[in-house]
This record gives structure tokens, C-alpha cells and sequence, in this order.
């Protein structure tokens, strides 16, 4: 990357690209700033930044180029925004607030829906999994992990079942396997 950055949001959109999100830089500072990966070039490339500074938020590509971004902290708050990169317009939308503000959390995009599985609350580690329709922008509720946690994966497979692997747990700060939630 062209920016030093911990604590981002990485995704992969259908176009093949892998965007690397805000963060925070080696001096502490939030970041704006956006890239991604051109593999043609072995390059990362700089594009226009995210509207407001963040960390720790979760990030995933649509099926149209595009890369949505949940929640995340600004300035030591919790989040509920949401932004989408518009990748053939170069420019960022703002959506429908999440109804849970999270920041390290997972999302994946499953069936037409985003879910946001998971991450830290205001109040602590959650189990909540948050359901986005991009077609209607109307957010609903799904059934909770089984354990709070954050700061882990997840990934659809061919039958769009969602793996949550790893993290940490709200009890005992540990790692956790895998867990798996019908889309």
C-alpha cells in the first residue's frame, strides 16, 4: 500500500480490485484515504477518500464493482454510518444508518443482502447480525450469532451459507471457531 495503515477495511469487488479502507496511519490519525490493488500494474492506486475518517470498520464488494462500508470508530466514537464507493463514478454515496452502530465487525454480501455479523457496541462485544437490502435500503434484524464476538472473519460458500471464523468472545477474550449462519 502507498499508506501505512492499520485497523482498515479491505475488500474485493466483482471488478477484481481489493480496496484498502481508512484506518489509522503510524502517527495515530484516521484515515480518509482509499486504494486499491491493480494487479496489471503491481501498483496500489490512490482514489477519493471516504467522507469522514475511520478504523476499525468492515468492508465488502457487490456484484456491480461497487464496496460498501459498515460502521467502524470516529474520533472514539462508534459508528452507524454507511457508505458505498460507486466504483465507475469514483465517488462515495451515503446509505441508510445501521440500526446497531459496530466497529470491528465482519460483513459479507449473500443473495442480494449485506449482513454485518457481529463486532463491538458502545456497550461491549455483540452478537447482533444486521441485515442491509441495497434494493429497498431498509436494514432489518437477523438471528444472533450464538456468541457475542469480534475482530473476526467470515466468508459465503457456494450454498451462501456464512462462516464466521475466529475472533474474540465476549466472555473470556479468546479465539473462536467457526460458526455458521443461513443467509
Amino acid at each position: 500500500m502507498t499508506i501505512p495503515r492499520r485497523q482498515f477495511a479491505f475488500a474485493a469487488s466483482s471488478s477484481g480490485r481489493s480496496y484498502a479502507i481508512g484506518g489509522i496511519d503510524d502517527d495515530g490519525n484516521e484515515l480518509f484515504d482509499v486504494e486499491y490493488y491493480d494487479s496489471d500494474l503491481d501498483q496500489w492506486i490512490q482514489i477519493v477518500g471516504i467522507p469522514e475518517a475511520r478504523s476499525a470498520s468492515s468492508a465488502v464488494g457487490d456484484d456491480n464493482g461497487n464496496v460498501l462500508v459498515f460502521g467502524g470508530a470516529i474520533n472514539g466514537t462508534i459508528a452507524d454510518t454507511v457508505f458505498c464507493y460507486v466504483a465507475i463514478e469514483d465517488s462515495w454515496v451515503k446509505l441508510t444508518p445501521m440500526p446497531v452502530p459496530v466497529r470491528n465487525s465482519v460483513a459479507v454480501f449473500s443473495g442480494g443482502s449485506f449482513f454485518v455479523l457481529g463486532g463491538t457496541s458502545m456497550d461491549g462485544p455483540v452478537a447482533i447480525v444486521q441485515v442491509y437490502d441495497l434494493a429497498t435500503g431498509i436494514w432489518s434484524v437477523g438471528t444472533d450469532l450464538p456468541e457475542a464476538r469480534y475482530s473476526h472473519a467470515a466468508v459465503v460458500d457456494a450454498l451462501e451459507r456464512i462462516f464466521v471464523i475466529g475472533g474474540y468472545d465476549i466472555n473470556v477474550k479468546r479465539h473462536r471457531p467457526f460458526t455458521t449462519v443461513n443467509a
